[in-house]
């Protein structure tokens, strides 16, 4: 039996631009399945070479080719309305998802006493959506925590996604496993505890948050990006208070990210806002020594390095390698000799487009 899962995960504090990376994969491959565990505490964006632009935070990434079954794992929590919003917007409707839509029946569900513990009691980076309260009510069995298979309106598109992901990979069918954040944000191995997610963000927790056994693991992309960011000190608190998001390394400026990369003041700090909480993005010196370490927890065997023109702002759009400049070549050098793992893509630019696949 030929192994035929991908799995794809942010190696630093998220934003990496998996979205980017999963896009290009999924229209590459043309997955036969797309598996995942997200909570809405994070957000994928993927935006196709005509511009059209999907957000995902609860649906996986891989939606943008029409011929992949979408599957939400056991380990995800969600938002119906967020979960509804995206099924509308993305699928036409829970009816015409059903067929192609599978949601396990043990996913928790988010309430708003959720959201409300969190905003009383926490005091660390967080996003304040309920993800963590909800994992923590599912793990004490808590008596008023509702999962997937107590609400009734969805009851049509519930199945065991980990039996029927695993069915797809024996028959020899492709899947790829997104995994959701940063594995820096990780609450066991990540960077800094208590400014991390409430759950370990690595190939070992996908495949368990989702049933699946490791024998069926083909490649795992790292994404990676030029500059490491962390989320805004402040956050929106209801009531004006403060969670600091921990460090990352040195930090530094965006102008001075753009000074160095030959673009004007403005071009990247303009566009660095996070996908859910829109708060500027803070950013950091790559910390190869970190870029190490979570290669080698995570079994990552493909690189994927985006906002190579954060190094030079020449090199943006660009999808050919020879046509990089030395400086960007270098980085993507240094990167492999270091790491030992082969950076297969590039990101260049926002869209599927613009990405030089060195595998081809």
């Amino acid at each position: 039996m030929e192994r035929s899962l991908d799995i794809i995960l942010d190696l630093c504090f998220g934003s990496c631009g998996k979205g980017l990376i999963g896009g290009y994969l999924a229209t590459k491959h043309k997955y036969d399945f797309a598996i995942e565990s997200y909570g809405v505490q994070a957000g994928h964006t993927v935006i196709k070479q005509d511009g059209t632009k999907y957000v995902f935070q609860q649906l996986p990434q891989a939606l943008i080719n029409d011929s992949t079954k979408l599957y939400i794992g056991a380990g995800a929590v969600i938002d119906l309305v967020q979960l509804e919003n995206e099924v509308d917007q993305y699928l036409g409707g829970k009816e015409k998802a059903k067929g192609r839509l599978f949601i396990h029946p043990r996913a928790s569900v988010i309430q708003q006493t959720h959201r409300d513990w969190e905003k009383e009691n926490i005091r660390s980076g967080s996003t304040f959506k309920g993800v963590g309260a909800a994992s923590a009510f599912k793990v004490m069995r808590h008596p008023d925590h509702k999962l997937m298979h107590d609400i009734r309106e969805w009851s049509n598109i519930l199945a065991d996604t980990a039996e029927m992901a695993c069915d797809d990979l024996e028959q020899g069918k492709t899947g790829i496993l997104e995994i959701a954040q940063g594995f820096e944000l990780g609450i066991n191995h990540g960077f800094q505890y208590p400014y991390c997610t409430s759950r370990e963000c690595s190939p070992m927790q996908g495949l368990s948050d989702n049933g699946i056994p490791p024998k069926h693991i083909r490649d795992i992309y790292g994404v990676i990006r030029t500059y490491p960011i962390r989320i805004s000190n402040e956050m929106a608190k209801s009531d004006g208070g403060e969670a600091y998001s921990g460090d990352g390394g040195k930090e530094i400026t965006w102008e001075e990210v753009e000074q160095r990369a030959g673009a004007a003041i403005g071009t990247f700090s303009s566009k660095e806002l996070t996908t859910v909480t829109k708060k500027l993005r803070r950013v950091f010196e790559i910390d190869v020594n970190r870029i190490k370490r979570a290669v080698k927890l995570t079994g990552v065997n493909k690189l994927a390095v985006n906002f190579i023109q954060y190094i030079n702002y020449d090199d943006a759009g660009i999808t050919q390698y020879d046509q990089l400049s030395e400086k960007s070549k270098q980085y993507i050098e240094m990167m492999e000799r270091e790491t030992g793992i082969p950076v297969v893509l590039i990101g260049t630019g926002p869209r599927n487009d613009q990405v030089i696949d060195r595998s081809i």
